[in-house]
């Protein structure tokens, strides 16, 4: 068979043309012709580089395919598959609410059940303090220790003091309205004082209290008095004793009464050793609170 050449009529965009008519120029492609089949028809391969006037690029442009085309499922199947899931989302989410409401109206019903299902607030027990200085006390007319002034002899520190004898039991005495919150409990006391001059060995401090309540008589007893030792450290320093022990407060304290609080020194007792005088500077007093509110007046 011989080879010959064939003209394929080509736009410009490289698509064959039909014999329409269409005058737009053509290209020309030249590729050899191959055995001839049963219809006529020219068979074999053309290769691509025989292939003349074709364009360098083929850009994409828009368009659309049928689910069917690119392999998808109907829309209908879609649209089921999607409601299907929608139906089973609902359900378990029904079901997880139904199981937290049933939880919950158990939690409450044991809730209700229980002995004390809203317990009261019940306020932490604090310590509290306040300090009571020399100048806001009154000595006793009875054996009172000497009310003095002392002033340092470089800086002219002053402050108000009461002089305890190293000889004879002094007393002093301050009073005062316990805050509404203190539990009606023990205090426990703790001593600012200095030695006088030439003082040595150590002081032993005492206090006691007493409650009055309307109407209870004035002339009553006080508490059981507490006692504590301070070793003298240096004339001219400050010396803070340890806090007493418990101190029970005598009568039967409650809410509004007034508090008498004595403060001696006691020579008798084998942890003074000082003969000199002690000069007292004050004395803070601590205290706790309750665990009920006050109420108000």
């Amino acid at each position: 068979m011989s080879s010959g050449r064939i003209e394929l009529q080509l736009v410009g965009n490289g698509t064959i043309q039909t014999a329409l008519g269409d005058r737009r120029q053509f290209r020309t492609v030249i590729f050899p012709t191959g055995p001839r089949g049963r219809d006529g028809a020219v068979s074999g391969s053309i290769a691509w580089t025989n292939v003349t006037g074709k364009p360098s690029t083929f850009p994409p442009s828009n368009h659309t395919h049928t689910p069917t085309e690119v392999g998808a499922d109907p829309a209908g199947s879609a649209a089921a598959a999607l409601a299907a899931a929608a139906t089973d989302a609902t359900t378990k989410a029904n079901a997880a609410r139904t199981g937290a409401e049933t939880t919950a109206a158990a939690a409450l019903t044991a809730h209700e059940g229980a002995a004390n299902p809203h317990p009261v607030y019940v306020p932490k027990q604090r310590y509290r303090s306040f300090w009571v200085g020399a100048g806001a006390m009154t000595p006793a007319t009875t054996a009172g220790a000497a009310p003095a002034t002392v002033e340092t002899a470089t800086h002219d520190v002053a402050y108000d003091v009461f002089k305890f004898d190293g000889a004879t039991a002094e007393s002093v005495w301050f009073n005062l309205r316990m805050p509404d919150e203190w539990d009606r409990g023990t205090v426990k006391a703790v001593f600012y004082w200095e030695p006088d001059a030439g003082g040595s060995g150590a002081v032993t401090w005492g206090v006691s209290g007493l409650s009055d309540s309307n109407d209870d008589a004035l002339d009553s007893a006080p508490g059981t008095e507490v006692l504590v030792s301070d070793s003298v450290i240096a004339v001219g320093d400050m010396h803070i004793s340890a806090a007493t022990a418990a101190v029970t407060v005598g009568g039967s304290p409650a809410l509004g009464d007034l508090i008498a609080i004595r403060i001696r020194r006691v020579p008798s007792d084998a942890g003074d050793t000082m003969t000199q005088d002690a000069c007292l500077i004050g004395v803070a007093i601590q205290w706790r609170e309750g665990t009920t509110e006050p109420a108000a007046w």
